[in-house]
């Protein structure tokens, strides 16, 4: 274990799509500017789908199933994730922590604290270990396939993605609880596993293992700092609108 404090910040309520990736976005400007090491567990408070960064915002209109859902567009790449019933976490990174040299090892070891706590509940999954290869990137990320995805009796339940910003880290990442009624190809552990049923009060235990991989966890019970008017900014000039991303 690296020896360096973290926050942790486990939210205790559901928040809109624009303040969840504003957010994300203020945590990674505080990790560049004021080495600010932060883990985030979060949920939504209403079926959002959430755009990677270069997606065209075309892509979403013409997914009709979607259409009457909430959207935002991430500050990660990647394809887009329905956010319903399952779990989110984000993490930041200052420049210059030792872990952000390397973005295959960070993936790892987050999704080996993952692994860890889907054991303990005993769902035995593992990451995948090997691309999957389509002629063309379908528009949900969890139909895509990545070496680093976690995987449960055959179907991705954890993707995560990063963005790296004047040599700080974002990551983020989704773990599927349930299959959501918008996208019901997509399963989650609670569909595929016999054990005991996983709630979103797993999120504690989930933060603190993620937390545990980066330092010396040190639990948050606010947002530090003056970082509420930030995010509503964010959020305002940039969050409320999908035509932001692939453009700037």
């Amino acid at each position: 274990m690296i020896d360096l404090p973290v926050q942790l910040l486990i939210e205790p309520e559901p928040r809109r799509g624009s303040w969840n990736m504003a957010a994300d976005e203020c945590l990674l400007e505080a990790a560049s500017a004021d080495g600010l090491r932060a883990v985030r567990l979060y949920q939504w408070s209403e079926p959002t789908v959430s755009l990677g960064y270069f997606q065209d915002e075309r892509e979403f209109r013409g997914e009709g199933r979607f259409s009457d859902l909430a959207a935002v567009r991430r500050l990660s790449g990647g394809g887009a994730i329905l956010h319903h019933l399952e779990l989110t976490y984000s993490l930041v990174l200052p420049p210059g922590d030792p872990l952000v040299a390397d973005p295959t090892r960070l993936y790892s070891l987050v999704h080996a604290a993952i692994l860890d706590v889907l054991r303990t509940a005993g769902v035995e999954a593992a990451m995948r270990g090997e691309d999957r290869k389509l002629a063309a990137e379908p528009f949900l990320c969890f139909v895509r396939g990545d070496r680093h995805d976690i995987v449960f009796e055959g179907h991705k339940v954890v993707g995560s993605a990063q963005r790296r910003r004047r040599g700080a880290v974002l990551q983020h990442g989704s773990l599927l609880l349930d299959a959501s009624p918008h996208a019901t190809e997509l399963p989650g552990i609670n569909d595929l596993s016999d054990a005991e049923r996983v709630t979103s009060e797993i999120g504690q235990t989930f933060g603190q293992s993620i937390a545990r991989q980066l330092g010396t966890v040190q639990s948050a019970t606010d947002w530090p700092g003056n970082f509420a008017d930030r995010i509503h900014e964010l959020e305002r000039q940039q969050y409320s609108r999908l035509d932001w991303g692939r453009r700037r």
